[in-house]
């Protein structure tokens, strides 16, 4: 497996909290920029079972 070189400027977007304005708010404005990210979904976080 050949590995490709790392782009200059490039940059990671990740979202860890679970929050719904996540998919709301900010997956529309990644997409409408032509960005994505990586969404870490905890649905028991918010029920104190984490």
């Amino acid at each position: 497996m050949s590995l490709l070189p790392i782009p200059n400027g490039l940059v990671v977007l990740t979202l860890d909290d679970g929050n719904k304005s996540d998919f709301t708010y900010v997956a529309p404005l990644l997409k409408q920029y032509g960005f994505s990210a990586t969404f870490y979904i905890r649905p028991l976080a918010k029920r104190g079972k984490c």
